[in-house]
């Protein structure tokens, strides 16, 4: 049994969350119409840290990260760039699991594409049918989230205002003044298709699904009606999780998820790194400019619940860490002892995943260092609970 504290987002408290033998952990993956940035690798990066830390304690995780493969801005790049779909998705899907290999994170269990899974959605489509939880009107398939007595779901949302929720809702793709459905918060299931983009076959109308139900059918199908720890970037909170919560819970009568947790985005020029504003750094960039050791080190310096704005002297600032720390282990082949060190590193990562703490201590103990080898083996102890 290993127990760790960790901000749960759906209630906004520090929860202590415990695991005697397996966790499951979905975390939502990219659509992949353009390389990797610093904000995704970052999330990712925060998540194997869990993993890590609880693959330390002996839990066997099985990691889900999905591939969004069905969504809007892969057909509007497409349209633009005349590239063919497959290979823009196959170029951004291996460009994403090479800099996490370079950056050592451990991979998923499963790497589900939203393709693989059009069957089993229009099946959960027909089952929220049937139980009346959703309506087709002109090809297009709503959830009515007006029989969700609950909705919007998340303990933290229930105070914000309608209006904010709403905006929210918008800026992620929804359509409060569609005329089509039946209440604001209402959210797509299924739509029709473009006569260029994927469609299938369903009683309900030939198209494709919506973005919200994809994650619920994988995340369910792979890891069962209840995930110990879901999450990804915190502008997933609402609409795209309480989505999910919403329709998962109608489908299978169980709790959907046990502890929420979202990362904080990562900011360069003074705006949240986005591939619709392009004001990207590119992950493979920084990992050619400095090496994946100071890469990981840089993003590891920022606490995952409080974002962080790039900046060039943020690469500065890892290679002069990374320079300091190999001094004192760069010879050091023997092997790792946990100690003093790896201590604190421990209870760091356990105190919600400090990794500013933990990188700290391994400062301290650089900082003090006297020759002797067993400070080597336990820094080196903590340095691979840190995957470095």
């Amino acid at each position: 049994m290993i127990s760790l504290n960790l901000y749960n987002s759906a209630d906004g408290e520090l929860n202590s969350v415990s695991f005697k033998d397996k966790a499951s952990i979905y975390t939502c993956g990219i659509t992949p119409y353009d390389s990797s940035h610093l904000g995704h690798i970052a999330t990712f990066l925060y998540f194997d840290i869990l993993v890590r830390f609880l693959q330390h304690n002996n839990i066997d995780v099985t990691l889900v990260r999905n591939v969004t493969d069905l969504d809007d801005p892969l057909f509007e790049r497409v349209r633009k760039t005349g590239e063919s779909l497959e290979e823009l998705i196959d170029k951004n899907v291996k460009q994403l699991d090479s800099d996490l290999e370079q950056l050592g994170c451990v991979a998923p269990t499963y790497e589900p594409y939203s393709s693989e899974y059009v069957e089993k959605i229009i099946q959960s489509i027909n089952l929220l049918i049937a139980k009346g939880f959703a309506y087709t009107v002109d090809g297009w398939t709503y959830f009515d989230s007006s029989k969700r007595e609950s909705f919007p779901e998340l303990n933290i949302l229930k105070s914000m205002e309608k209006d904010y929720l709403l905006s929210l809702a918008h800026e992620r793709g929804a359509d409060e003044n569609d005329p089509r459905i039946k209440n604001s918060f209402d959210f797509v299931l299924w739509k029709p298709s473009l006569e260029d983009e994927p469609s299938y076959g369903a009683s309900f109308g030939n198209g494709r699904p919506g973005w919200h139900i994809e994650c619920s059918v994988m995340a369910m199908d792979l890891l069962g009606p209840t995930i110990d720890i879901h999450g990804g970037g915190d502008d997933l909170i609402f609409p795209h999780h309480a989505c999910e919560v919403a329709q998962s819970e109608t489908l299978s009568g169980e709790p959907f998820v046990k502890h929420f947790m979202h990362v904080a985005p990562v900011a360069y020029e003074g705006t949240k790194m986005s591939k619709s504003l392009g004001n990207l750094v590119y992950a493979k960039d920084v990992i050619v400019q400095i090496g994946p050791r100071c890469t990981r080190l840089m993003l590891l310096a920022h606490h995952y619940r409080e974002g962080f704005e790039h900046h060039d002297e943020d690469i500065a600032r890892s290679q002069e860490r990374c320079s300091g720390w190999g001094e004192v282990m760069g010879d050091y082949e023997g092997e790792a002892t946990p100690g003093e060190v790896y201590s604190q590193v421990f209870k760091c990562i356990q105190n919600d995943l400090d990794t500013p703490g933990a990188l700290a201590a391994i400062d301290d103990a650089v900082a003090n260092y006297t020759g002797d080898d067993r400070q080597r083996a336990d820094i080196k102890a903590a340095e691979e609970l840190l995957g470095l």
